[in-house]
């Protein structure tokens, strides 16, 4: 068998073993378990002389590539990692370790099952149930087929958007178009998705104008041709492809939403769901696209309302296969209130398989489930050393982890299959070989190493401006977070280090797909913090006085809208209400789209979808027709026709930087004033409170082992600036306070000491917490969701005061408020090895899709505060609630599922509680009396300041044409009759777009008020949707695309842009002072009028370019990866 060569032996400190257990670890020499291997066994270098002796104790190479941070019971450390169970074998700084094992080695070890594998007769139970046709037996449910259509789009080659767009007609209600339509009009669909898709339409002879964006059937066509000429090439790392400078696959999202029948329309018998597609979108990446191509993967997406009352009948229903065009979608996972389907190789109603759109590339469903997660070497675990000991799996578990599949990322560098290495973790002081390993004992979790060559190809990657310390990503059956290898300082060979605890999934598989490291965030300097009501509840338990954060709460209110009040600078003021709007950052975004979090713009928040749950419920964006759309399925932030910004911050910016001033025009500063409120009102509501010297970042282990329990290191790649001395620092250096969101426990937020060790000085942008003690830094902070940041708080009006807690315990019978008899792979199998198929894949479906749950965290989350307010925060009970919700925030890795009867008991008795703080109640008290203060401020500058006019520069140019037309009247010029017929259709068309405008204003303020009406009242409100945006959102987009469409007959006014703008300036005015209409309709007109009539002249510039001034290098790098009409 071939062995890898392992960059971190050196030749020439291999020590002599016996002779029984020989391995190869090295060049040029074999070394033998059971000896003490020298540290260069870690590093690639001599060791250096920092490393504590704990460390050098501690660090030992994994002899497995199996462990999770809560499997930590399934696994014999001692016979695992070879190491003396004698207390004594480290008094003496003897470091004892096994030897490395690269991923070549082990998928060798894993092709050849282990001894106890053969003798294990359950072995046979998995691979007789995987010989059955799971996936095939299921029941057919049919989203949109037609066998004979099928066949004719086949052999015309009609590309999948086109086919996909033909569905959503379909599937409308009442049908766009029928089956003998699309017979019919086949031929005129034949053409690439970029040709054909957006016109379907039109060719159907239903709509004007597509419903998704060009750029998203682009990217089909560009995917596509990758598909069937080098499937590899959708893995990415392989350079330009088809106009793309650096092209992988997977950006395309097959969408679908999963609603009730409604009664009038659905069969007695029939089942009384359906699925309805949406739009395509170009939105995220994950590796599942990318190995099998987006249009193998379906997401549909399910209103928490369903899952919460019927998840029965809904699991039941999606317990089936389903046939789209002639193709099968299988589930297999369940992830954030969405079910995802893989496109099988099965075909319905006697579709035959074509060469044209790579139809043999597809897989099985068993054979997509093994690529990613092999129930053989996952269902049991076996040890790799010895090889003597199984242990089954829970199979609710074992499915959880086709979510490492679905995660949103970038593939950035890929390793050779003798340069990816498992490692075992260092643990905590007190734990002893052959002992659980409970996650608050591994002091390395989640945390690995990736050599400066591997960081600098992923900087190369995503264009970096400097390597970053950390990258957070997915490799392999891995996850977490990945620091710069301590001595291993190759520029030329990437390597990386997988900690036990990282590794979630052993496959012996050495494919590309699984030795592309994709990328999920890079660490990157913190630009501040801030607390808000969670960490406000933390504060004030561990002894913050209430006036210490009213101080800092009402200087920051100051400081954030006092800017907005100075007048006398429209360009300061337009820097203020960038800074408060955060515009520059929210199109950092806008341009990033999914690259954001890998581009260091955006950070993960806990943010909830809304889904609409039936046919007749779909809000005002959703239910547009295809014969009613009027623009992209896009988010650029603006209306595509006006080019008004939808953002009021941006929109205020782009005014003033047009010439208008505040002083002067009444909407602009409406607009203003409402950009206070909202700030105002915001920060009061939420109590949050910017912190200034605070930051936010990744939390690593000691990479050197030098810190001592309880302090933490943090130093900035870019200069900070002391608040108080206006002093420049780069290292944090005193006693901080330290946490992570969410924040429901006593002991949440700890106090620690920051101190500077030069050692560390490599390692910026990232907290480095000590490896020492009895348990890790990050397990004392929040118990839910594991995130990999921490926020250090260096405020002194709340360090000084604050006393911290011990670690709050869970309550010892916390499990019984979770489902108890868990089942095993084993169990599994053996039970249904012997059943029939259609029974067994029935079953298994069930369990792949079983974790699909409503939004209980957040539920939890309001159980808690509520608890929290009626008896206390270190009440028993609020620590079971908060313990709960921890734990259904780790639901997805645990298999974990909360008793119904539980759910029903806290609803019951926590639903109609109130919850009011004392302490939030009084920094709402100061917030309103300083929002009261700025706010009379701003009605002073309005009765000093205002000159309200009716603005000559947009009344000109329809003036000068009325001018002109009775000019021409008078001198009866032969042309007065066209142009006045031409000032007639301008008029016209103007007047109608105001009517438009009129009704879909007034159904907008009707909308509003009945939802206000209902809030005051008391019932039940709509959930607020917290989707991507898209465009269509604009309730201005259909009257703002009727204003810009051509107008028939115009061949004298050349100026026909600004006479349109103009008249509608003079009937705003006219009528209700100065109304948003011409705004709405004509934003760009009207701001280019205006700029050219200031006297100290305009800059012409190009829309791009506008938006990008103020962006960080960042974000302008995203664009140049970008195209211009994904963002613009």
């Amino acid at each position: 068998m071939h062995r890898a060569t392992s960059p971190t032996i050196e030749s020439t400190s291999a020590s002599v073993f016996g002779p029984d257990n020989a391995v190869d670890v090295g060049v040029g020499s074999t070394q033998h378990a059971n000896s003490q291997l020298p540290v260069s066994v870690f590093f690639s270098q001599s060791p250096p002389s920092v490393l504590s002796p704990d460390v050098l104790r501690t660090i030992r190479i994994a002899t497995q590539a199996h462990a999770d941070d809560d499997d930590s019971n399934d696994v014999d450390a001692d016979a695992a990692t070879n190491r003396s169970d004698t207390p004594d074998a480290d008094k003496d700084g003897d470091t004892e370790l096994a030897p490395i094992l690269s991923k070549l080695q082990i998928a060798d070890g894993l092709q050849v099952p282990p001894q106890s594998f053969n003798n294990n007769p359950d072995i046979a139970y998995i691979h007789q149930f995987l010989g059955k046709p799971l996936g095939i037996a299921l029941e057919a449910h049919i989203i949109a087929h037609n066998s004979d259509v099928q066949t004719v789009l086949d052999e015309y080659k009609i590309e999948w958007g086109v086919q996909w767009e033909l569905a959503r007609g379909l599937m409308k209600e009442p049908s766009l178009w029928t089956w003998d339509d699309i017979r019919e009009r086949i031929p005129d669909l034949v053409g690439s998705n970029a040709e054909k898709a957006g016109q379907v339409g039109h060719i159907m002879g239903r709509a004007r104008h597509g419903t998704t964006a060009m750029s998203v059937w682009r990217e089909l066509d560009r995917e596509e041709k990758a598909t069937r000429e080098d499937p590899d090439r959708r893995l990415g790392l392989r350079g330009a492809w088809e106009g793309d400078p650096n092209w992988h696959g997977g950006q395309i999202q097959q969408l679908a939403r999963l609603v009730k029948r409604c009664p009038r329309t659905s069969q007695p018998m029939g089942p009384k769901y359906k699925i309805l597609l949406e739009p395509m979108e170009k939105r995220r990446s994950h590796r599942f696209a990318r190995y099998l191509g987006s249009r193998r993967i379906l997401q549909v997406r399910i209103n928490d309302d369903l899952v919460m009352k019927e998840k029965a009948d809904v699991v039941a229903f999606l317990s089936r296969k389903f046939v789209l065009f002639g193709r099968m979608f299988v589930p297999f996972h369940s992830k954030d209130e969405s079910v995802y389907m893989v496109e099988t190789n099965e075909d319905f109603g006697g579709r035959v398989p074509r060469d044209w759109c790579a139809d043999r590339q597809r897989l099985s469903f068993v054979e997509f489930l093994e690529w990613h997660n092999p129930l053989e070497h996952n269902g049991m675990q076996a040890k790799y050393v010895d090889r003597s000991s199984v242990v089954n799996q829970a199979i609710s578990k074992c499915v959880t982890r086709y979510a490492l599949g679905l995660s949103n990322s970038i593939p950035v560098v890929e390793f050779e299959r003798d340069c990816i290495y498992f490692i075992d973790d260092i643990y905590s002081s007190d734990w002893r070989p052959g002992q659980p390993k409970p996650a608050e004992k591994i002091m390395t979790d989640g945390c690995g190493f990736i050599n400066l060559a591997g960081l600098k190809a992923i900087t190369k990657q995503m264009a970096y401006e400097y390597l970053p310390t950390a990258v957070q990503g997915r490799i392999d059956g891995a996850k977490g977070l990945w620091v710069r290898h301590p001595t291993d300082e190759d520029l030329d060979t990437p390597r990386i280090w997988i900690r036990a605890s990282q590794n979630k999934i052993k496959n012996p598989r050495l494919d590309r797909a699984h030795r592309i490291f994709e990328l999920v965030a890079p660490s990157r300097p913190s630009t501040g913090s801030s607390i808000s009501q969670q960490s406000i509840l933390n504060l004030h338990f561990n002894n913050v006085k209430a006036e210490n954060m009213i101080k800092l709460f009402e200087e920051a209110l100051r400081e954030e809208v006092g800017p907005l009040l100075d007048w006398g600078d429209s360009i300061r003021l337009y820097h203020a209400v960038n800074k408060v709007g955060g515009v520059a950052g929210s199109r950092a975004v806008r341009i990033a789209s999914s690259r954001g979090r890998a581009m260091g713009l955006t950070r993960p928040t806990w943010q909830h979808e809304h889904v609409e749950a039936t046919e007749e419920s779909q809000s005002q964006s959703q239910a547009v027709s295809l014969a009613e759309d009027v623009g992209p399925a896009t988010y650029t932030g603006r209306n595509p026709y006006s080019g008004a910004p939808h953002g009021i911050s941006e929109k205020i910016m782009e005014m003033l930087q047009a010439g208008f001033n505040v002083t002067e025009n009444k909407l602009l500063r409406d607009d203003t004033m409402k950009l206070i409120d909202i700030t105002l009102n915001t920060a009061i509501e939420n109590c949050r409170i910017p912190l200034k010297e605070s930051i936010n970042a990744f939390i690593i282990p000691d990479p050197l082992g030098i810190l001592e329990e309880g302090q933490i290191y943090y130093r900035s790649s870019q200069p900070m600036k002391n608040p108080r001395t206006e002093m420049m620092f780069d290292v944090i250096m005193g006693k901080v306070v330290v946490g992570r969101y969410p924040m429901h426990l006593p002991s949440d937020l700890q106090k620690v000491e920051a101190v500077d060790r030069r050692e560390l000085s490599g390692w910026t942008d990232v907290v480095i917490a000590s490896v020492k003690g009895e348990r890790s830094l990050a397990s004392l902070l929040s118990g839910g969701g594991k995130s990999n940041t921490v926020d250090i708080y260096r405020e002194a009006e709340i360090v000084e005061n604050f006393t911290g807690q011990l670690f709050t315990e869970s309550p010892p019978d916390l499990g019984h408020n979770f489902q108890e008899n868990v089942q095993t792979v084993i169990r599994f199998c053996r039970e249904h090895a012997t059943a029939p198929p259609d029974v067994s894949a029935r079953l298994y479906q069930g369990i792949l899709i079983g974790n699909l749950k409503s939004n209980l965290t957040g539920l939890y989350s309001t159980f808690h505060d509520k608890c929290v307010a009626n008896n206390g925060y270190d009440h028993k009970e609020s620590i079971r609630l908060a313990y709960i919700f921890n734990t259904l925030v780790d639901a997805a890795k645990s298999g974990l599922q909360l008793k119904d009867e539980v759910y029903q008991s806290d609803n019951a008795r926590w639903k109609g509680q109130s919850k009011v703080f004392p302490v939030v109640e009084e920094l709402r008290t100061a917030g309103r009396r300083i929002s009261a203060e700025l706010q009379d401020r701003f009605q002073d500058l309005c009765q000093t300041h205002v000159q309200y006019r009716r603005d000559k520069d947009l009344l000109e140019p329809y003036t000068m044409a009325r001018t002109y037309l009775q000019k021409l009247i008078e001198a009866k010029h032969p042309a007065y009759k066209m142009f006045d017929f031409e000032m007639d259709l301008i008029c016209a068309r103007v007047d109608d777009v105001k009517a438009l405008f009129a009704k879909a204003y007034r159904q907008y303020l009707e909308k509003k008020e009945k939802e206000a009406h209902m809030a005051r009242t008391g019932g039940k409100k709509k959930k607020k949707r917290t989707e991507r945006k898209a465009d269509q959102e604009d309730v201005m987009l259909a009257p703002s695309k009727l204003y810009m469409e051509d107008i028939p007959g115009i061949v004298l006014t050349r100026n026909v842009e600004e006479v349109k703008a103009s008249y509608a300036y003079h009937l705003a005015t006219e009528y209700n002072n100065e109304a948003s209409f011409p705004y709405s309709m004509a934003f760009r007109t009207i701001c280019l009028m205006k700029a050219k009539a200031q006297s100290v002249g305009f800059a012409p510039v190009l829309h791009n370019f506008d938006e990008c001034k103020n962006l960080s290098s960042a974000a302008v790098r995203a664009l140049a990866r970008s195209g211009d009409e994904d963002v613009f």
